[in-house]
């Protein structure tokens, strides 16, 4: 053979080599596409064609074993594996273990080619309810007739439980069948962790514990969407329990039974949680949402939800939102939140509660409704219709809030409010641009609550800050001391109430009581341009530390009507009227950038604390000594008059003599000079 024809060979060769390695490239990349989407199991009921699954004309009967066929590809190394479910009714005797990378879809009508396709509508049921017999039980009693969860030849109607809200509450019962399958998807403590676990368009009901059970974990990536969970838990179990980090609960309707959420953050690191454009309504002697910290630095955040008519009864612990856990740096976002005609009763003190855990994070409320809703407690504790601080070193801070037209019924011993009161110890509390309308405190019938008002600081060493904020027309009675503002701690308490409006209706009305009242020199009050009926400077007191200036109870209209109300979802923005005299002068506003600060307020204020140039008074705070700064002080903080103004919530900054509207647009603390 020549050299030329041994060349030639050589070469072609290598260019069948390259080809055969490229068609091998070709053939995997072709594999890999073809494998990049999930792959989908289909289920009808009853099954359809071959019943393995493949296609709509071949679906599965049996939910358990196509999650289980999902699985199986998602655990072989692909991307993913769906459980697509025709619109009907399927019932679960046997817990599914979740698995990782699965996402289980309803809503289908058994057509669609796309997941985008599917309607909520076109409910999914997957049920515990061994007979479709479960009722409810109006006020825990069954009645006649009995009232069937699920109504219709197919069981595919459902009965909201105490249509016009006429009892205080509807529990769910057990039909004839005696008890429900535990639960349907449901990981062990014992489970290996699960991560990116999908359940979007499916209605859950009727398991004797929950639907879904992620115990162990920690889960990562649990996301449950546009779900129902109706008459989900015939214990107080609830619907939903998730050990976990990431998790999305997001458009979802909680209705009826003790259907309550609950999302325990157990890992360690900077993680979120949230729960987003969910309904929580006519739940029954449980909270209806409970997230426990049990990692470091978490994050809520809870937006846009309802929480509608929910009864808590006589555990205590049991309010409509709690936050709990042992762990630090919790941060709990509540935004656009409504609570509207929910009934506590026995020993549940607020509707909110935060317990556990130390003082290094905090609650911020924007723009939240509290409406209509009815407290008859019996705690020997403080209590509210709205907000109890009941643990130690909490912060909160409301901001666009409104109040308004709710009831407490006090029977216990301590002080009662029907909006705010602290129970723990150094407790702070801010109310910015916040409205308190039409709200009650009353005293049941042979009890002896110390103090009854609308807002009230009920332990030492509390921060209350009242900042550009009315409280009109409330009513409060009965206790051994009555005013819409009060101070039930024996000492090391602040007062701020600035730009703000005290109003109340009846003739003998007290808009302050404090400890100087019966001598004490505890309590550190800074009054400043507000409208305060029937004000008593001797309520004030004459501590180094107290300043009252430009207040009046004169019942000036340009004062009464100082701040206006701007419709804004379901809260209210409040914002100040040209013509009043809160505009004169005007507020300076700088934003406090330390993550190691909770959110509230700082004024400065050149005559305040003259003798020692500490003009800088921390407001909500309450952490630095008497809860001064000089001026070197403030700017260790990093925070001087030179700083950059925020802007309000139209956009334009917060400057002197300009006139101010709406929220800061911040998360973190604001200060404030006042001039």
């Amino acid at each position: 053979m020549s050299n030329t024809t041994a060349a030639s060979a050589r070469a072609t060769h290598s260019l069948s080599i390259a080809h055969y390695a490229l068609c091998i490239v070709v053939a995997a990349l072709a594999a890999f596409a073809a494998n990049a989407a999930p792959k989908i199991v289909y289920v009808v009921p009853g099954g359809a064609g071959d019943g393995m699954g493949a296609d709509w004309a071949n679906a599965m009967a049996s939910i358990k074993d196509a999650y289980a066929s999902a699985a199986a590809f998602a655990e072989g190394g692909f991307d993913s594996g769906e459980v697509w479910i025709k619109t009907g009714r399927y019932t679960i005797d046997t817990a599914i273990a979740p698995a990782s990378y699965v996402a289980v879809r309803g809503g289908f009508l058994g057509t669609e080619t796309d997941a985008s396709q599917a309607r909520r509508d076109n409910l999914t049921i997957i049920s515990g309810d061994k007979k479709d017999d479960d009722l409810w039980m109006p006020c825990g009693t069954n009645t006649s007739p009995l009232t069937y969860v699920w109504t219709g030849a197919d069981k595919m109607t459902f009965t909201p439980p105490n249509p016009n809200g006429s009892d205080a509450f509807w529990s769910l019962g057990r039909g004839a069948s005696g008890y429900d399958y535990d639960y349907g998807f449901q990981a062990t403590s014992t489970s290996a962790p699960v991560t990116n676990c999908v359940f979007t368009g499916i209605t859950f009901t009727s398991f004797e514990h929950r639907a879904i059970h992620l115990e162990g974990g920690p889960h990562i990536g649990i996301v449950v969407s546009n779900c129902n969970f109706y008459a989900c838990s015939v214990y107080t179990d609830g619907a939903l329990l998730v050990h976990g980090i990431g998790t999305v609960f997001a458009d979802n309707v909680v209705w009826g039974g003790g259907g309550c959420i609950r999302i325990e953050a157990t890992a360690a690191g900077e993680q979120t949680n949230r729960i987003e454009r969910c309904t929580f309504r006519d739940l029954a002697k449980t909270h209806a949402l409970n997230c426990v910290d049990k990692g470091q630095t978490n994050d809520w955040y809870i937006a846009d939800c309802l929480f509608y008519r929910n009864y808590s009864q006589s555990n205590g612990n049991a309010p409509v939102v709690r936050f709990g856990g042992n762990k630090k740096a919790f941060r709990h976002f509540l935004t656009r939140c409504a609570f509207r005609e929910n009934r506590l009763t026995g020993t549940c003190a607020s509707l909110f509660q935060h317990d556990g855990g130390d003082a290094s994070g905090y609650n911020l409320f924007d723009a939240c409704d509290f409406a209509n809703n009815v407290s008859t407690n019996a705690t020997s504790g403080n209590a509210s219709a709205c907000i109890a601080a009941v643990d130690m070193s909490k912060t909160y801070f409301f901001r666009d809030c409104s109040f308004r037209d709710n009831v407490l019924f006090h029977a216990g011993s301590g002080s009662g409010a029907s909006v705010f009161v602290t129970s723990g110890s150094s407790a702070y509390a801010t109310f910015l641009n916040c409205s308190a309308t039409g709200n009650r405190a009353a005293v049941v019938d042979g009890a002896a609550p110390t103090h009854s008002g609308t807002i009230g600081m009920g332990a030492i060493h509390t921060r209350l800050a009242i900042i550009n904020s009315v409280l009109d027309g409330n009513v409060f009675s009965g206790a051994a001391t009555n005013a819409e503002v009060f101070s039930a701690g024996s000492y090391n308490q602040e007062l701020n109430i600035v730009n703000s409006i005290l109003n109340g209706v009846d003739a003998d009305y007290v808009p302050l009581r404090t400890p100087y009242n019966t001598g004490s020199l505890r309590l550190s009050p800074y009054l400043y341009r507000s409208f305060i009926r029937n004000f008593d400077s001797d309520a004030v007191g004459t501590y180094s530390y107290a300043r009252c200036e430009d207040i009046t109870d004169d019942g000036a209209p340009e004062l009464r009507d100082g701040l206006r109300h701007i419709p804004a979802g379901p809260a209210q923005l409040l914002g100040i009227r040209p013509a009043s005299r809160f505009s004169r002068g005007g507020v300076d506003i700088w934003l406090l950038e330390r993550e190691d600060i909770r959110p509230g307020v700082v004024i400065r204020d050149p005559v305040f604390h003259k003798a020692s140039k500490k003009y800088w008074r921390f407001v909500a705070l309450g952490k630095y000594g008497d809860g001064t700064l000089t001026d070197d002080e403030a700017a260790a903080f990093g925070v001087t008059t030179n700083s950059p103004l925020i802007p309000d919530a139209l956009g334009h900054a917060r400057q002197k003599g300009a006139v101010a509207y709406g929220p800061f647009k911040v998360d973190g603390g604001t200060i404030f000079s006042v001039k």
